[in-house]
């Protein structure tokens, strides 16, 4: 009984664990966009308000150009890290099922 208790705790605390990881990776990605988002309009806003001062115009541009790298990284990158995590996930899915509550993928029950 004891035994069955702990392996309940141990696949809560992984799965739980996991799906912290993928909330901190839609986090991280949000901030990229918000970041690339914030370079972008400041590039704007020195193109636009310093139009006679060549070293804000450059400045300007290299705005622009980060920012607009910033959007571009956290949205490609995103999908790629959480392709690698989605297996991870259906394998804890998967003992989740079968360990604690007596399914297997075919919704039997375990005899």
């Amino acid at each position: 009984m004891e035994n069955s208790h702990f392996k309940k705790a141990v696949v809560s605390h992984k799965f739980l664990a996991q799906e912290r990881t993928l909330l901190a990776n839609e986090r991280n990605t949000l901030a990229y966009i918000r970041t690339g988002f914030s370079a972008f309009v400041l590039g704007i806003a020195s193109l636009k308000f310093f139009e006679g001062d060549i070293f804000f115009l450059y400045a300007g541009w290299v705005a622009v150009v980060i920012g607009v790298l910033f959007i571009l990284f956290g949205l490609v990158y995103y999908p790629l890290r959480k392709k690698r995590l989605s297996p991870i996930r259906m394998n804890t899915l998967c003992v989740i099922l079968t360990h604690v509550y007596g399914y297997t993928w075919t919704g039997t029950t375990r005899t």
